[in-house]
């Protein structure tokens, strides 16, 4: 059955600092279309002088629509151009009825939901926390990212027909081991791609180096390179390493490019995932896809990802203490470490692949179509 797929981003093929590994709106759209299925990925114009139409080389047809600021902006900013967005999806679609709408964003779900429901097209909405549940009632199913994300929702009041788990996935093709490494000191790398900002939980992975004499932190975020002197969060990170006492063993490398990213777990011996939230888990998938064992916290979608004992080693958020611990334990134990490592790679290219991503998507739609009738 080939589905006829309209996908609404608010700003697709942009930056997103909440997922450095990965642009999760055109992947999952391209793999849609390697399975057979016919996509068209709705998204803002967010930059002058961008081509309002084009294919992407994944075969995948990008539809931008001038609506709000032509500039990237928090999507929470977004919503005030609801209906103008609105009004330019109803013209599309009064043109080329969609099988099914998915929303992957706020301002995608309130603006289809607008268009749907006189249509009768069903709508399904990507959701990755609580805070998006006012379109619960106006949707037929529920995208979510882990199971803690769906408890979340469930206790909510949502029933559980209405909630699908779909994981974020990685391009396993650019993730894996065949990368060149990058040049090693010679000490423990250790690896920490995310958020510079206290919820990204990198001042708990800083602490546990006091507890780890040796080790070597790399922290990957943040703004581009050349801006990370005079980034707030950057100079909050590198003061906190100083009164740690382990400043000589911590680097900010800022914004690393997507393709750098591999090279950059190749060159480490365990990657270190502490954030106090992840509800998408994709710094994990990336390195446990080039086989490093990861040490996270036991929050979100980590819980999903990282197989405790495994694929790696979960331990509470805000813990740095049990960080070092499982720091240590890992290093005494380096054939274990090699272990979980490649028991990870095995279980990010079994589960957290686009093609499968688009697979378990294509069963959501396929569910929601035939409820529709």
């Amino acid at each position: 059955m080939c589905v006829y797929v309209s996908l609404v981003s608010a700003q697709a093929g942009s930056p997103d600092n909440r997922n450095p590994c990965g642009d999760t709106g055109t992947e999952l759209a391209e793999a849609l279309v390697r399975a057979g299925h016919q996509v068209t990925v709705f998204a803002r114009v967010d930059r002058s002088r961008q081509r309002r139409t084009e294919i992407t080389e994944g075969g995948v047809r990008l539809v931008r629509i001038p609506a709000g600021p032509q500039a990237a902006v928090p999507e929470e900013e977004l919503l005030s151009c609801r209906a103008e967005f609105a009004a330019a999806l109803a013209k599309h679609w009064l043109r080329e009825r969609p099988d099914i709408v998915h929303a992957q964003c706020r301002l995608g779900g309130r603006a289809a939901a607008d268009v749907v429901r006189p249509a009768g097209v069903p709508l399904v909405q990507a959701l990755d926390g609580p805070s998006d549940l006012a379109l619960g009632d106006e949707v037929d199913k529920l995208i979510v990212p882990c199971s803690a994300v769906r408890q979340e929702v469930f206790r909510l009041g949502v029933p559980r027909n209405k909630v699908a788990v779909v994981p974020f996935a990685v391009d396993l093709g650019l993730f894996d081991t065949t990368v060149t490494p990058e040049p090693s000191e010679g000490l423990r790398r250790l690896v920490a791609v995310g958020d510079l900002r206290p919820q990204g939980g990198l001042e708990t992975s800083i602490e546990a180096l006091v507890k780890v004499p040796g080790a070597r932190l790399v922290i990957a975020g943040g703004p581009p390179p050349a801006q990370l002197a005079t980034d707030l969060e950057a100079q909050r990170l590198r003061e906190h390493a100083r009164q740690c006492g382990v400043a000589d063993r911590v680097t900010l490398v800022g914004r690393v490019p997507r393709t750098a990213l591999p090279g950059l777990f190749a060159s480490a011996d365990v990657a270190l995932c502490t954030p106090w939230q992840d509800p998408y888990g994709q710094v994990a998938m990336g390195a446990m896809a080039c086989g490093l064992p990861v040490v996270g916290t036991s929050v979100g979608a980590l819980t999903d990802t990282v197989v405790q004992g495994v694929t790696g080693l979960l331990v509470p958020p805000r813990a740095p203490i049990a960080v070092a611990s499982a720091l240590r334990t890992l290093m005494r134990q380096p054939f274990n470490a090699q272990a979980l490592g490649v028991s990870g790679q095995l279980r990010a290219q079994a589960r957290y692949g686009w093609d499968r991503a688009a697979l378990e998507t294509v069963r959501v739609y396929e569910q929601v179509i035939a409820e529709r009738g």
